[in-house]
């Protein structure tokens, strides 16, 4: 989303509570946590999920549980930027794992790509919403059907719901607990919020709900097509590293090529909840449960969640209560870009201490760019507005300027050290704005 985050059309930031846990050597506990402790065990070592290979795990399972869920708890408004957010409830470090969750559902890669290439057969009714006519199959059509077939995986839990005589008590039970987590993620005008306890709350996202406090829910009442889709809107996690005309750019040219990640667009109703700000304290990456970790009993696991995992790390140290935060958009833009994607995707303006201080710098020192070149621009940046801030949002104006120029100063020592200098500032601008 970015991102990380999918399409959106206005603002909803959501948290969730208390501090669950994730340790002892297990294997996957079908996406329950289990929240006995209030203080959960350090998670030191996720390469099983990062490489992604039996030989990582200990004896083929992996030495912690999952979901993992270190020291987190929810909050209200008047300890969060907007609505509820997550905080520390410790005092954590520089790379310390957060959590660890799997999806309630996700758009496998797979099946989204020979849908895209015209070889799927299981989601044929996707085409019904669907514009074939788009003979282009750009970015737009990858990203409507990629929405349809996510749509599509929570309809199926509906209707596992439905038939309850047909599948088992454990895929009921299941099927009931990853919709309430799918729609108490958001709380809107669409879909009022079923949770007001925090406690409570973190219980339903982390799959723990007793079955009986989910049976008042009339799902298909809850969820038709377009709540569905308005929640997977504003809360899904996309493309990270490609956007979707990208990725349909490639596919329409190496039709046998990449598939990138396991899903394209999945929702982690958890993650969903953390709120933005362009100097973000806390990263995210994706890791893939080894197969011989794999949950058995519910047939849901790997068919609807897939078997991707979002892993948060903090990317500085954060104080206890300190509100855990990212961005939802690439943050080495400049002010005006970010604050106009965010409004556009989101909903809101942003107002974080690096805007307001980049708002303000700029103000006292308007910086013209129309009509100059890189170089007199970089001068400007480094002479009147020599702040991290100001060069994080110029970053890819830097980066420009050093491609252009390196090779033609290769035997020129004092000009190499000139620009060795402006990449250091550049480097240490970068952390300084905790690894933007």
């Amino acid at each position: 989303m970015p991102k990380a985050k999918a399409k959106s059309n206005k603002s909803k930031k959501k948290a969730s509570a208390p501090n669950k846990n994730g340790g002892g050597k297990s294997s996957i506990t079908s996406g329950v946590a289990n929240l006995s402790l209030s203080s959960p065990p350090l998670l030191n070592d996720v390469s099983p999920l990062i490489l992604s290979s039996n030989a990582a795990t200990q004896d083929g399972k992996l030495n912690f549980s999952l979901p993992y869920i270190g020291p987190i708890a929810a909050q209200q408004s008047q300890s969060v930027v907007h609505g509820r957010g997550l905080v520390v409830t410790r005092d954590v470090a520089a790379g310390e794992c957060l959590f660890v969750i799997p999806s309630v559902a996700a758009a496998p890669m797979n099946q989204v790509y020979n849908k895209f290439v015209g070889e799927e057969e299981d989601y044929d009714n996707i085409d019904d919403n669907v514009d074939d006519s788009n003979l282009n199959k750009d970015g737009s059509y990858l990203e409507t059907i990629t929405e349809e077939m996510l749509i599509q995986q929570i309809q199926q839990l509906i209707d596992i719901i439905d038939d309850e005589e047909a599948h088992p008590k454990e895929k009921m039970e299941h099927a009931q607990n990853l919709l309430h987590a799918f729609i108490t993620q958001m709380s809107s005008d669409d879909v009022p919020s079923t949770e007001t306890d925090m406690d409570e709350l973190m219980k339903t996202l982390l799959l723990s709900k007793k079955k009986e406090r989910c049976n008042n829910i009339d799902f298909n009442k809850v969820l038709d097509r377009d709540t569905i889709l308005n929640i997977i809107r504003r809360n899904a996690f996309g493309p990270d590293f490609h956007h979707y005309d990208k990725i349909a750019s490639f596919w329409n040219t190496n039709p046998h090529g990449k598939k990138f990640y396991e899903r394209l667009l999945g929702v982690y109703p958890l993650s969903a909840m953390i709120n933005h700000s362009c100097s973000p304290n806390a990263v995210k990456v994706f890791g893939r449960i080894p197969s011989s970790c794999l949950p058995n009993g519910t047939g849901l696991n790997e068919d609807i969640q897939g078997r991707e995992v979002m892993i948060v790390h903090a990317n500085m140290a954060i104080a206890k209560g300190t509100e855990i935060m990212w961005s939802y958009i690439p943050p080495s833009n400049p002010l005006n870009e970010r604050r106009e994607a965010l409004l556009s995707k989101f909903g809101f303006k942003c107002n974080c201490s690096r805007c307001v201080q980049e708002e303000e710098a700029l103000n006292t020192n308007p910086l013209i760019t129309s009509g100059t070149s890189t170089w007199d621009t970089i001068q400007a940046i480094e002479q009147n507005l020599s702040s991290n801030e100001i060069r994080i949002s110029y970053a890819t104006l830097y980066l420009q300027y050093f491609n252009t120029t390196i090779p033609s100063i290769l035997h020129h020592n004092d000009k190499i050290n000139d620009i060795l200098k402006l990449a250091t500032r550049l480097h240490f601008s970068f952390l300084s704005c905790n690894n933007s």
